[in-house]
């Protein structure tokens, strides 16, 4: 009896600690993680080669956040100056802001990015951006406002979907445990 005993506590033990790890393992692990992000310039008809973002600058995975990225310095005043961005190792990409036009005084002020992912991948990227005209050709945008929005694809949530399963799991070993012990301390 005391050996059944011993191996019953060992095997719920075991039980208990391996729904754990699984149940830990259910949870999104990438929350917070900084994605990747690169930007590239163009002046008139020249363009930059991509470089990355600084990682303040930068998304975290399902956080709404805002970052103020810095432009360019002393842009002329007759030329057009844009900005592209990419994401997920250039795997979505933005076409061409126009960060300043010196003929008109078109200027960008912000941009927000909309993130729609799945479990803990981005499947699809849109922006708004928002301009404004300056009154003087001599005043040049210095920063750039950037809004970072996350939106799940599906509205499911399969983390509480598998936690109750390993739960719902648990408790029906742990009963079947006790209804196979049970004649064990009841005997007739």
């Amino acid at each position: 009896m005391q050996k059944f005993n011993q191996q019953n506590n060992f095997f719920i033990g075991f039980s208990i600690i391996l729904f754990f790890i699984i149940d830990s393992q259910c949870k999104p692990s990438t929350e917070g993680r900084i994605k990747q992000m690169m930007k590239r310039y163009q002046i008139n008809d020249k363009r930059t080669f991509w470089e990355d973002v600084s990682g303040r600058e930068r998304p975290r995975f399902n956080q709404n956040t805002q970052a103020i990225l810095a432009t360019l310095r002393n842009m002329k005043k007759d030329s057009l100056y844009k900005i592209s961005f990419s994401f997920d190792n250039r795997r979505f990409e933005t076409p061409w802001f126009i960060i300043y036009d010196g003929q008109t005084g078109k200027t960008l002020t912000s941009i927000e990015f909309n993130f729609e992912y799945e479990f803990e991948e981005i499947t699809k990227i849109t922006w708004k951006e928002e301009y404004t005209r300056l009154n003087s050709t001599l005043e040049q945008p210095e920063t750039l406002l950037v809004f970072y929005n996350w939106i799940p694809a599906s509205q499911i949530d399969f983390q509480f979907g598998l936690s109750f399963f390993f739960i719902g799991g648990f408790f029906l070993v742990l009963i079947s445990i006790l209804v196979s012990i049970w004649p064990f301390f009841f005997k007739k």
